[in-house]
C-alpha cells in the first residue's frame, strides 16, 4: 500500500512539473523572475519524482510535500497579491488544476512518509548491522564511561 500512495504521489509531482514546464514553454518564460523559477518548478518536480521512486526515503516525502506546499503557495499569493510583480489570474490555464493536484499531494505524502519511517527502523537497523560488520567494527555500542 506505502508503495502505491508513493508512486501516486510521485505521479503528482510529475503533472506538477508538467503543468509548469507547460506554462514556461507556453510564454512564461518571457516574464523576468517567474519564468526561470517556472522551469526550476518543473526541473525540481520531475527529479523529486524520480528520487522518491528510486529513493523511498522520508526525507525524500518530505522535500516532495514541501515542495508542492511551496508551489501552492506561490500560486496563492500571485493570484491575491501578485508575485515578483506578475498577478495570476483565477481564471488562467491549469490554476485551478493546479490548486487541485498540489493539494491533493500534501496530504498523502507527509503521512507516507511518516508512515514510512517508523516502519523502516529494523530495515535500517539491519543496514547498519551489516555495514559495520563489513566495515569490520563491532554491531555493539561501547558504553560513553565505563563502570568503575
Amino acid at each position: 500500500m506505502a508503495a502505491l500512495v508513493r508512486l501516486a504521489c510521485a505521479g503528482l509531482l510529475v503533472w506538477t512539473g508538467w503543468i509548469h514546464l507547460h506554462l514556461w514553454l507556453e510564454g512564461y518564460r518571457q516574464l523576468p523572475t517567474n519564468g526561470p523559477l517556472f522551469l526550476a518548478a518543473a526541473l525540481g518536480a520531475f527529479l523529486l519524482a524520480a528520487v522518491l521512486v528510486v529513493l523511498p526515503r522520508p526525507v525524500i516525502g518530505l522535500l516532495g510535500a514541501g515542495f508542492l506546499i511551496a508551489t501552492l503557495g506561490a500560486l496563492i499569493v500571485s493570484i491575491n497579491f501578485g508575485l515578483f510583480g506578475f498577478t495570476e489570474s483565477a481564471g488562467a490555464s491549469f490554476v485551478m488544476l493546479s490548486l487541485v493536484i498540489e493539494s491533493i499531494g500534501t496530504t498523502p505524502l507527509p503521512i507516507n512518509t511518516l508512515q514510512g519511517g517508523r516502519r523502516n527502523r529494523t530495515t535500517s537497523n539491519t543496514f547498519e548491522i551489516i555495514w559495520r560488520r563489513f566495515a569490520g567494527t563491532s554491531s555493539r555500542r561501547r558504553p560513553l564511561c565505563r563502570p568503575t
